[in-house]
């Protein structure tokens, strides 16, 4: 095998949580394993839902853009983040959680 591209997947939330490791990580994978592109998945945008959703604020996804924006610059790569959202969340559409 000569190279292992990360395409999605990753978990941006944990990367930003581990303070020890983390940002090592995402230098690595900024490095040697994105392709040009890679997804996340915030799947959504407004706090509240992200809330009931059980995942971080939207400030979360825009530091770690930031970082890997960051990162590519500094490597010289030219890379960018796509995104998954859910347009209809159960939680939302049921109306436990309004947006």
């Amino acid at each position: 095998m000569k190279q292992v591209v990360v395409s999605s997947g990753i978990r941006y939330d944990l990367i930003l949580a581990d303070h020890k490791n983390g940002l090592k990580y995402l230098r690595q994978v900024v490095r040697h394993h994105v392709s040009g592109q890679m997804k996340v998945a915030p799947e959504h945008c407004q706090d509240n839902v992200l809330a009931c959703m059980g995942k971080p604020g939207r400030e979360s996804l825009l530091r770690f853009r930031d970082l890997f924006n960051k990162m590519s610059a500094a490597e010289g790569l030219k890379q960018f983040l796509t995104y998954y959202i859910i347009a209809a969340h159960p939680a939302v559409v049921s109306r436990i959680c309004r947006p």
